[in-house]
């Protein structure tokens, strides 16, 4: 009876543990586009401006950039506000944080 018990809770925090080793990967994954975005903040306004929709603006910045298709959605739903300086440091720190803990997630 132990046993089950013990492989039970052992079957649980694996899963937990893989479940939020997934969410801090794809967040740092978005992190990341956000970062790239603000780095060249000019020309991806001057990108999304251009394009005759959000799906034309979606593929230019992958393009141009090299993100992926989540970065992209992810970018063009992005409030102006989070442009400011500000956002941009919460941003590296969030990346910092999401990395560490997938360093945690992966010590074992």
């Amino acid at each position: 009876m132990m046993e089950h018990f013990i492989h039970h809770r052992n079957v649980v925090i694996v899963r937990r543990s893989q479940f939020e080793l997934d969410a801090a990967e794809k967040r740092a994954h978005i992190l990341e586009g956000f970062i790239i975005a603000l780095d060249n903040i000019a020309e991806v306004i001057k990108t999304i401006r251009e394009s005759a929709d959000a799906k034309v603006a979606s593929l230019k910045l992958q393009e141009q950039f090299g993100l992926s298709e989540i970065q992209a959605k992810s970018i063009l739903e992005m409030r102006l506000q989070r442009l400011t300086g500000l956002e941009r440091e919460k941003s590296i720190r969030n990346t910092a944080k999401s990395c560490k803990q997938l360093r945690n997630c992966t010590v074992y």
